[in-house]
């Protein structure tokens, strides 16, 4: 359970068991027969527009609230489920912590809830006032206008699809068992982490995105299905029967390469299996579509997926995971110059001169790495649910 005074902390493990009246009955201290209605909330970078039935609970309309230099915040309240009553060492704000990381990790937008309870002492919606939204108002301030807009007005459909997600998300984690319900929140918190940072640290954001992909394709891909082994080995077992060093150290190699835990090749064996280059024009949007109308492989400076062997894919995925391993080993950032796609949504090519020569790099951008993390992670979560 939580603890009795936050202080304005987030352990994401206190939030964890609130989206289930199974698992917060089961967490709770205090169990306490009351029926009295909590709200929490959650601050989002685009409109909502209308009340989200999401079953057991809603989330209201957006508040607008303007800010200075070009900014603004939109809240939103959510009556919580009736399981969450206030009783004693219990935080319903915290719901609205678990609930933001799922809208963000569906919408691929930042959401963020406030950690401060005070305002949302509330017996009805009735009770808001502006005081509470000003205070509110600086949990999630964001530019709407002027260079590096957010783009923070949806079409109707793209919120109603929003809200189908999030629907089905929460139904599949209302149907797993336990432990894969604790270790999807804590992947999905990975991908909702990567976009509140984003624009404070490109690389922590982009190291964040490929770890939440890297520790669901430990669970996924065995370390077996991409195990090689060498094109000799039969020959030196032959000799290794006949001379005992030579045994011991092919033993040696054995016992090396069975520490090797293929992280690169069941990450990139993961994304091929549950997001296929096949899907990736569906689930990567561009903040500039006119880019998209056609493809030119001049301007966009490679080839479309479809066109490319799966060899070159393989390449390409392959760097994404060193870029994770180069920040957390060596602190070096990815070698993306632009923080979000200009004249290709899938791959930034990037030209370094070294004096002689033009040396050409294509990588994933970050809309394609997040765009692979929202639907490979509820792909295999969808193979998680209890027949």
């Amino acid at each position: 359970m939580a603890r009795a005074v936050l202080a304005d902390h987030v352990l994401f493990r206190e939030c964890l068991f609130y989206l289930r009246k199974d698992l917060h009955e089961k967490n709770k201290r205090f169990p306490e027969n009351t029926s009295k209605q909590t709200f929490s909330c959650v601050c989002t970078t685009f409109h909502i527009t209308k009340e989200w039935d999401l079953g057991e609970f809603s989330i209201t309309p957006s508040y607008d609230l303007h800010l200075p230099s070009a900014k603004k915040s939109l809240v939103s309240f959510i009556r919580n489920p009736n399981w969450i009553n206030g009783s004693a060492f219990e935080h319903p704000l915290l719901f609205g912590e678990v609930l933001s990381c799922l809208i963000s990790f569906i919408s691929l937008l930042p959401t963020k809830s406030p950690r401060d309870s005070h305002y949302l002492d509330l017996k009805s919606l009735n009770e808001v006032t502006n005081s509470c939204l000003e205070d509110i108002a600086f949990t999630l301030p964001f530019i709407w206008a002027g260079t590096g807009a957010h783009k923070s007005r949806l079409e109707d459909d793209d919120e109603d699809k929003i809200i189908k997600e999030l629907n089905e998300l929460i139904l599949i984690l209302n149907s797993i068992e336990e432990k894969w319900y604790v270790f999807s929140l804590e992947v999905i918190r990975l991908v909702h982490l990567s976009l509140l940072v984003k624009r404070d640290d490109f690389g922590l954001a982009y190291l964040l995105l490929v770890s939440a992909i890297e520790a669901v394709a430990q669970k996924a891909i065995t370390k077996k299905s991409v195990k090689e082994s060498h094109q000799n080995e039969k020959e030196w077992e032959e000799k290794a029967a006949e001379d005992e060093k030579f045994k011991e150290l092919l033993d040696e190699y054995k016992k090396s390469r069975g520490n090797n835990e293929y992280l690169s090749k069941r990450f990139t064996k993961f994304i091929l299996k549950f997001c296929p280059p096949s899907d990736w024009e569906k689930i990567v949007t561009s903040r500039y579509d006119f880019f998209d109308r056609e493809w030119n492989n001049f301007m966009q400076g490679s080839q479309h997926p479809s066109l490319m062997q799966i060899e070159e894919i393989e390449e390409i995925l392959n760097k994404a995971y060193k870029y994770r391993s180069s920040f957390v080993h060596s602190a070096a950032q990815p070698p993306h110059q632009h923080p979000e796609a200009i004249m290709n949504k899938f791959f930034e090519v990037i030209q370094n001169f070294n004096s002689e020569t033009y040396e050409t790099q294509i990588s994933p951008t970050y809309e394609l790495m997040l765009g692979i993390a929202k639907t490979s992670i509820v792909k295999w979560l969808r193979t998680k649910v209890k027949k």
